[in-house]
This record gives C-alpha cells, sequence and structure tokens, in this order.
C-alpha cells in the first residue's frame, strides 16, 4: 500500500488546497496508526520501503506545518505527530525531523521540530536505542546551539529535549546517549528551569 500511495499522498500533501491537504495528511495518519509496528519500527523485520515512503512523506509535512492556512497547519502538524509516534521513535522517522531541524528558517517552525524529537524520544523503544545513536549525536550538537539561542521559544522547546533525552533515554540505557550527556551545554542553569 505505501508504494502504490507514495506519490498521490505526496502530490496532495504539497497541494495548497486546504481540504485536499487536510484529506492527504488524513490519510497518511491512518495509514501510520493502522499499519503493523514491523513496517514502521527498526529491528529485524523492518520494511526499507515502507519508511522510506514515510520519510518522504514527513519531509513534505514538514513544509506544512507552518504555513498562513491554519487548516493545513493543524492537519500537517497532527500527522506529523502520529506518525513519528507510530514509528516508536524509528531511526529513519527521528532522522527526518533532526535534518529538518538543522535547516529549519523559522522559530515556530524550529520549536515545532523539537517538540517532534521529544516526542520520538518518549516513544523510543528500549530495543531500538543502538538504531538512534548517530541521531542523538547530531541531536546534541544542534541542541547545543539552539539552548544558547536568543529566541526564548526555541531555547526553551531545546531544553525539554534535553530532559526528556537525558532522563528517559537514558532510563532505558541507551548507548548513544553518553556523548548527548557530557555536551558543554551553555549555561546548565537553564536546565534546571532557570529562563
Amino acid at each position: 500500500i505505501y508504494t502504490v500511495l507514495s506519490a498521490p499522498i505526496k502530490l496532495h500533501l504539497a497541494e495548497k488546497r486546504s481540504t485536499l491537504a487536510r484529506l492527504a495528511a488524513s490519510i497518511v495518519t491512518l495509514i501510520s496508526i493502522r499499519s503493523p509496528a514491523r513496517l514502521l519500527a527498526d529491528g529485524p523485520s523492518q520494511s526499507r520501503k515502507s519508511q522510506h515512503v514515510v520519510a518522504a512523506w514527513l519531509d513534505t509535512l514538514f513544509k506544512s506545518v507552518f504555513v498562513t492556512v491554519s487548516t493545513i497547519a493543524n492537519s500537517a502538524d497532527e500527522a506529523v505527530r502520529d506518525v513519528v509516534v507510530a514509528s516508536a521513535g524509528a531511526s529513519f522517522a527521528l532522522n527526518r525531523v533532526v535534518e529538518a531541524l538543522k535547516s529549519a528558517p523559522q522559530q515556530e517552525l524550529k520549536r515545532k521540530l523539537l517538540n517532534y524529537v521529544a516526542i520520538a524520544l518518549l516513544a523510543l523503544r528500549p530495543n531500538m536505542l543502538h538504531a538512534v545513536a548517530s541521531e542523538m549525536t547530531t541531536l546534541g550538537t544542534i541542541l547545543g546551539s539552539y539552548l544558547g539561542s536568543n529566541e526564548a521559544a526555541v531555547r526553551k522547546a531545546a531544553r525539554a529535549v534535553v530532559i526528556v533525552a537525558i532522563q528517559h533515554v537514558a532510563c532505558l540505557g541507551g548507548s548513544g546517549i553518553q556523548y548527548f550527556q557530557m555536551q558543554p551545554w551553555p549555561r546548565q542553569s537553564r536546565l534546571i528551569g532557570h529562563q
């Protein structure tokens, strides 16, 4: 089903007519939620083809998350959240979010992408920690710069991701978390709650 719907869904996700974009986002949500976990999660029986298709959908959805038409933005936001949760923090989903975060131009988009990272880390399963080690390293570097940002909303979201990563992922026994915990974060007191 992923390969058959790949191109039409991607086309409609990029559509500027809110009805078509909302319908495509709803289809992505339904497919993600109703698909067997093995199609999106990392593991021995993973399906690379379905992950590749969903990663392309995520890239298109990221462009719609921050648009002036609120119907399109809200449906894209909901679809991204549902895909990230359905993938259980799989490396392909976390990788797409981290890559989008590297080049996000607007403050609101950065904040939303950081929220998706937090959701992905919370959805992460213990048996998938080894698969996201490289994403954690890249994420640690990005968060280091965002914690020193002049944008308060971005700093706050980055702080939340750091707390989630250190508390939740470390509790799962993450191997990639050592680098993350040893980062020289700017103004350590900001992680404790001071703004």
